[in-house]
């Protein structure tokens, strides 16, 4: 399956990445060894994975990011170069092989058993009730355009946040010469971001924030973080059919989600772990 393969060797899938070319006007996207690699066959793939559908919702292969296309190319050319190495060897012979393959099996059960149960209980209501909760919370929380000076070190934050209290350096200087991230190079801008779209430590002191002010130091998994709201703006309704197939998919996960608390509920469970 290509996500396994991508999880494996994502250093590899990059690399072809910058060297391969995807025609949209030929059924053919690239060639191995000789051999085609056509658009249905990748579009099968994804069917498979996505459970019937394309990434993002989309009709077919032609329709997908060009980024997405050219990262989804590389890793069947991966995949099928791979596969021909493995025809070669006794691989599947292998011990190893066969228990980790029988693992494999079982999992793939319970996800096909789970997504199965959750087409028969997802209904139209469901999904307009995640639309509403979802459209509620757009038109409650603003995105908010924030700046940020970002460190290893919460003591050279506090004296970087007293510096620019005591007005010796601006914000964006002390963002421009000292942020480990790649903000550096726009004097720590970061852009528009929303609800759920950062870590929740960073989203919950910029939305805290008063305009202008810097509020700080806050830690993250990334480094030791000064934020700065610069703007507000209402953030974009989308119509129900953009977003059904997200919608889905939430619905899905929870539906799911339910389904296992209940089974364990249910089950007669004694563990012995001391």
């Amino acid at each position: 399956m290509i996500m396994r393969i991508k999880h494996l060797l994502p250093v590899a899938a990059f690399l072809f990445t910058a060297s391969l070319n995807v025609s949209a006007s030929s059924d053919i996207v690239a060639k191995y060894n000789g051999k085609d690699i056509h658009k249905a066959e990748i579009e099968k793939k994804l069917r498979i994975l996505f459970q019937g559908s394309l990434p993002e919702g989309k009709k077919n292969f032609d329709a997908l990011n060009k980024e997405i296309k050219q990262r989804l190319v590389a890793e069947i050319v991966q995949q099928k170069t791979l596969e021909d190495e493995i025809a070669k060897s006794s691989i599947k012979d292998n011990d190893l092989y066969k228990q980790q393959v029988a693992e494999i099996e079982k999992e793939i059960a319970i996800n096909v058993f789970l997504d199965h149960y959750a087409k028969r209980k997802v209904t139209d209501q469901m999904l307009n009730a995640e639309y509403s909760n979802y459209i509620k919370t757009l038109k409650e929380n603003d995105e908010l355009k924030v700046s940020h000076v970002i460190v290893n070190d919460e003591n050279k934050a506090k004296d970087l946040l007293k510096q620019i209290n005591n007005k010796a350096i601006t914000f964006e200087e002390a963002a421009k010469q000292n942020n480990i991230d790649a903000t550096r190079a726009q004097s720590g801008e970061i852009g528009y971001i929303s609800k759920g779209k950062t870590v929740p430590e960073f989203e919950q002191a910029a939305y805290s924030a008063k305009k202008n002010n810097v509020v700080g130091p806050i830690k993250t998994d990334f480094g030791w973080h000064l934020i700065k709201v610069t703007d507000s703006r209402k953030q974009k309704v989308p119509k129900f059919e953009e977003i059904k197939p997200q919608l889905a998919q939430q619905v899905s996960a929870k539906v799911k989600q339910q389904y296992v608390i209940d089974v364990m509920k249910n089950a007669n469970i004694q563990t012995f772990v001391e």
